[in-house]
């Protein structure tokens, strides 16, 4: 599947909702603070799947993630973020029933073979049905596997990358998903 990666400035316009799938590569072991217990992460690459349902949408969400470290964390992948965790891209799909959306993509990751679940209740304290929204990649292009996840969901795909990560251009795979 061809998807033209865009800067932050050329996501979906207004308030679109929908879902994604953020790609992130962590380079030395991390712990995150989960609502009172710590999760130990090791080194490698991860997808993080979530929703953009509220006032700004996909635009909003998806800037705020790909910005990288935030002064207050708001959500557990704020929290990965701030221990180290670089964003490499976001896929991400325009969908109606956000919600359900977002279930269904955190289902099919759970079903992907190159993905591994991360650390119970990573993000996922509001889907009853998912026990993660956080995977490892443990095989193949992580990016790739982040737009597969989304186009599972229906909606037109489509890739962003934070501003400074090569522009316009196509995401930066790797062979393996392990960060060398």
């Amino acid at each position: 599947m061809q998807v033209e990666a865009r800067g932050v400035e050329g996501l979906p316009g207004g308030a679109a909702r929908g879902v994604y799938a953020l790609t992130l590569e962590l380079r030395r072991e991390a712990e995150v603070e989960l609502g009172g217990r710590r999760a130990r992460l090791g080194p490698g690459a991860y997808v993080y799947v979530g929703s953009a349902c509220g006032p700004g949408g996909l635009a909003a969400r998806l800037a705020r993630h790909l910005a990288g470290r935030r002064r207050r964390p708001r959500w557990h992948v704020d929290r990965l973020l701030e221990a180290g965790a670089e964003p490499v891209a976001a896929a991400y799909a325009v969908t109606g029933g956000c919600r359900e959306a977002e279930s269904a993509l955190a289902a099919l990751a759970l079903a992907a073979r190159v993905l591994r679940p991360g650390p119970s209740g990573f993000g996922s304290s509001d889907d009853p049905l998912a026990p993660t929204h956080l995977f490892e990649c443990v095989a193949g292009d992580c990016v790739a596997a982040a737009l597969a996840l989304v186009a599972g969901v229906g909606g037109a795909p489509g890739v962003a990358q934070p501003i400074g990560a090569g522009g316009a251009g196509t995401p930066r795979p790797t062979d393996d998903c392990r960060v060398r």
